[in-house]
């Protein structure tokens, strides 16, 4: 279907074309050194100690659960609403996870009212999710996890240098916790098609990290290529979660641009919230945040109806949405399999959001939103 206005778009140009090439002509195109810039770029624009290059986010928080010592018998807290992935890495490890709501209508992240009624002998750790790229309430679920013995990994899927303040520092999303996840899924902030990152300040965790993702193997590939090394040990059994040079080339040009692109995402979103003020049928999340401190990422929305609904008269004009996310426990291997909504009457939409949106672009989908609201009232 040809859509007017698409749910996202990636922000790609001449320069990812460019790097792509560069690479190509090199002839080495796995894991190597241009994968290693792209690591060292991010953590230090992140302000962390490392950052290890993952082949998606997913393999990352696998990761992020073996590094923080998830294992069979015990217990993870993650948050409801939230993509699969983030509750699939711990049952990797055979952990059972435990599923907390949200703070409210007004803040879908993770409650950590919600964390703390879930605690028992078995929790291990502490998974949240940067919703919408808007940070979680870091200061509150650090004091429980050092309460309590626990480690927090942090998945940033939706929050590429969101920050919130710890203290009187301002730290990003991803420096905050034990481990951080980062996605680059060709719908997200900055993207390589598929990949990810992990990041941590902890050495012990980043040397082993390195490991477990080129299966366990003492030297990498492209050191023995270049002779520096003739052999290798296996020292633990890994994984197949490399990424290659070229998806790195490409996270490299997204990362010089980055900022810019959470800009423009943060003034759509202000369009957003200007053009749906004063409409009753409607709640927009997160108001009272202020969108300099947020990545963007989503524009969700809470609408009076019916998603598929709502989402075909939307499309019937040409507009794209989502849902960002049906819950966890929704679904068959995590929950009761019956879909359901936490939010009562009220069902999650995900405005369309790129970083190039005109403001009459936006404009276009809250009329036609209003549009579809104005019958649902008629009828």
């Amino acid at each position: 279907m040809h859509w007017t206005i698409p749910l996202t778009e990636p922000s790609l140009g001449a320069e990812e074309v460019d790097a792509v090439v560069r690479v190509l002509q090199r002839g080495w195109l796995t894991t190597g050194p241009v994968t290693e810039e792209f690591e060292t770029a991010f953590a230090r624009k992140m302000r962390v100690k490392h950052a290890i290059a993952v082949s998606n986010c997913t393999a990352a928080l696998h990761l992020a659960h073996l590094l923080c010592g998830v294992s069979a018998g015990d217990e993870v807290i993650c948050p409801d609403l939230s993509f699969v992935a983030s509750a699939a890495a711990g049952r990797y490890n055979g952990a059972t996870i435990r599923l907390a709501g949200v703070v409210s209508q007004d803040d879908l992240t993770i409650s950590p009212k919600a964390i703390e009624s879930l605690l028992t002998h078995r929790t291990k750790a502490i998974v949240v999710m940067h919703y919408a790229g808007f940070p979680c309430r870091m200061e509150e679920i650090l004091a429980i996890a050092r309460r309590n013995g626990l480690r927090v990994i942090e998945d940033c899927a939706h929050a590429p240098f969101a920050w919130t303040r710890i203290g009187h520092q301002a730290e990003f999303a991803g420096a905050i916790g034990d481990v951080g996840c980062f996605s680059f899924f060709g719908n997200k902030n900055m993207t390589t098609g598929e990949g990810g990152m992990l990041t941590t300040n902890d050495d012990d965790m980043a040397r082993r990290a390195r490991l477990l993702r080129s299966h366990g193997m003492t030297v990498p590939s492209f050191d023995r290529h270049k002779g520096h090394a003739s052999g290798y040990d296996v020292v633990e059994v890994g994984y197949n979660y490399r990424l290659d040079e070229i998806r790195s080339a490409i996270g490299l040009c997204q990362l010089a641009k980055i900022d810019q692109l959470n800009e423009g995402r943060r003034q759509v979103s202000a369009w957003y919230r200007e053009a749906l003020q004063g409409l009753e049928e409607i709640q927009v999340p997160f108001l009272d945040r202020p969108l300099e401190q947020s990545s963007c990422h989503l524009m969700p929305v809470l609408v009076h109806g019916s998603y598929p609904e709502i989402k075909q008269q939307l499309a019937n004009s040409g507009v794209q949405v989502s849902q960002h996310y049906q819950p966890i426990s929704s679904f068959t291997a995590f929950g009761s399999g019956a879909a359901h909504s936490p939010f009562g009457p009220w069902c999650l939409l995900s405005l369309p959001l790129s970083p190039q949106m005109s403001r009459e672009q936006v404009r276009y989908v809250t009329d036609c939103l209003r549009e579809v609201l104005a019958q649902k009232q008629l009828v």
